[in-house]
């Protein structure tokens, strides 16, 4: 899902510069824009309520799910595909940041209350246990 997409669901929105946007927060009664929405560089769309909604209760409020705030590669997956296995072999300095990548984003969707499949939870188990024999997690 794009900003856009967002945007046309959202009412008297205004923007705040390149990516940027304000509009009424559609998770409580807002009638003057308290809502930010940002799109950063990647395609990730990120949210704040000022009067204090959480992007959980934003997201339903407006009839998206969490997975439509982040570009479409990263959605829900961390391997290449529903018939792929994840990822096993180490391939340098690009699998060490591949790596890191998919261990922050499965963290963040555990933290936002997203189950991760058994694929995924095998990936994530294999990333923290790598990454912790390389010293890259304390």
């Amino acid at each position: 899902m794009t900003a856009e997409t967002l945007l046309n669901q959202l009412h008297k929105v205004r923007q705040n510069g390149t990516g940027k946007w304000m509009a009424c927060c559609p998770a409580h009664e807002d009638r003057t824009p308290s809502l930010s929405i940002k799109e950063d560089s990647d395609g990730t769309i990120l949210l704040h309520c000022f009067a204090g909604c959480s992007a959980e209760e934003i997201i339903g409020a407006a009839g998206v799910e969490m997975g439509d705030l982040f570009p479409d590669t990263d959605r829900h997956s961390f391997y290449d595909g529903p018939n792929q296995t994840p990822h096993r072999e180490s391939r340098g300095e690009a699998d060490l940041a591949t790596r890191q990548v998919r261990h922050l984003t499965a963290e963040a969707m555990i933290n936002a209350g997203h189950r991760l499949t058994a694929d995924e939870k095998k990936q994530a188990a294999d990333d923290y246990y790598y990454l912790k024999s390389v010293d890259k997690i304390p």
